[in-house]
C-alpha cells in the first residue's frame, strides 16, 4: 500500500472511531517514513483524544520537528498543554502559530482562551475581537469578548460586544442572560429585566436567569 492511500485509509478509519486501526497504520507509514509529518500529528491528535495528554505532547513535538510550520500543529500543542495545566506554554504555542498565519481565526480564538487562563483578560478580549473580525457570522468570539471585559469592568464595551452577537443569534438565550448582567453592572435595571424576560421566554427553565430577575424585581421594589 503506497504512504498517501495508507494515511487516507488510516483516517478515515480514524474518523469512524476506530483507533487501533488507524494507529497501526499510521505506524506503517512512519516503518516507511520516519519524518512523515501527517503521519506524526495524526498519532498526536489519536493521543490526544484517548486523554494521553503526556504522549500526545511528545508526539506532536515530532511531529513539529519534522514540519516547523505546521499552523495547525502548533494550534493542537497548545490545546494539549493547556489540558495539562500548562497555561503559559500553551500561550506561547498559539502566538508561535500566530507568527505564521496572524489571520488565522481559530489561532486567535485558542489564544484568548490561553489569555483567560492567565488571567490576562483584557488581552484575551482583544484577540477575541481579532477572531470575530476574521470569522464573521460566529457568535462564540464576541459572547467571549463580552465575558472577558466584564472582569475588567469595561461594561460598555462588553454591552457593544453582546448587541453584535444578537444581531447574529437573536434566539441564544446565554446572550440576554450575559446581557443582563452586563446592564446591571451598567445600573440599567429596567433594561436588565427586559433582557433576563428574553432570557427565560426562550429557556422557562433557566434557573441562573430566573433567579437574577427575582434579584432585579426585588431591587425595583416589584412583586415577583
Amino acid at each position: 500500500m503506497q504512504d498517501g492511500e495508507a494515511l487516507r485509509l488510516a483516517d478515515e478509519l480514524h474518523r469512524q472511531g476506530a483507533l487501533a486501526d488507524a494507529e497501526r497504520l499510521y505506524r506503517e507509514v512512519l516503518a516507511l517514513e520516519p519524518a512523515n509529518f501527517e503521519a506524526l500529528h495524526r498519532l498526536a491528535i489519536l493521543a490526544m483524544q484517548q486523554g494521553q495528554l503526556d504522549e500526545a505532547l511528545a508526539r506532536v513535538g515530532t511531529a513539529l520537528r519534522a514540519d516547523p510550520t505546521a499552523l495547525k500543529a502548533h494550534c493542537n500543542k497548545g490545546s494539549i498543554l493547556l489540558g495539562l495545566k500548562r497555561n503559559d506554554e500553551a500561550l506561547a504555542c498559539y502566538e508561535a502559530a500566530l507568527a505564521i498565519d496572524p489571520r488565522n481565526a481559530d489561532a486567535h480564538y485558542n489564544r484568548a482562551n490561553a489569555l483567560m487562563l492567565c488571567e490576562r483578560y483584557g488581552e484575551a478580549a482583544e484577540s477575541w475581537e481579532r477572531s470575530a473580525t476574521l470569522r464573521p457570522g460566529d457568535v462564540e468570539p464576541l459572547e467571549r469578548r463580552a465575558a472577558a471585559l466584564m472582569h475588567v469592568n469595561r461594561n460598555a464595551e462588553a454591552l457593544v460586544a453582546l448587541d453584535q452577537a444578537l444581531g447574529i443569534a437573536q434566539d441564544r438565550a446565554s446572550l440576554h442572560l450575559a446581557r443582563g448582567d452586563v446592564l446591571l453592572a451598567l445600573g440599567r435595571r429596567e433594561a436588565a429585566l427586559a433582557s433576563l424576560d428574553l432570557a427565560l421566554a426562550l429557556e422557562p427553565q433557566n434557573a441562573e436567569a430566573a433567579s437574577r430577575r427575582t434579584g432585579v424585581l426585588a431591587a425595583l421594589g416589584r412583586p415577583q
